[in-house]
């Protein structure tokens, strides 16, 4: 079961985090700022959706990118496959059963 001290706190933090205050840069002065921001923690920036946003879109690249550097290593090495073996026809000897009449 959820604190309802929490909760309400919650409510208030929300409203105050929209406020004028908040927004102009006056806000360190208030109470509200200190029980929302140093008691429950809405100001830190991983409380925040744009942070969250960010460590997805980062993950998000980071798999991309695995991906992409997959196939490219993947496809790399097939087109080079047999190319150190190359066989030269003509240097190459007949075999005995080729002469066969």
């Amino acid at each position: 079961m959820s604190d309802p001290i929490y909760e309400a706190a919650k409510i208030v933090c929300e409203l105050y985090m929209e406020s004028e205050d908040y927004k102009s840069g006056a806000y360190k002065k208030k109470d509200t700022y200190q029980m929302c921001c140093e008691v429950y923690s809405f100001c830190s920036f991983w409380a925040q959706s744009w942070f969250w946003y960010l460590c997805g879109g980062l993950i998000l690249l980071a798999i991309i990118g695995s991906i992409v550097g997959s196939v490219l290593c993947c496809c790399r090495g097939r087109g080079r496959g047999g190319t150190d073996q190359s066989i030269d026809e003509e240097a190459s000897e007949p075999s005995d059963q080729s002469q066969k009449p």
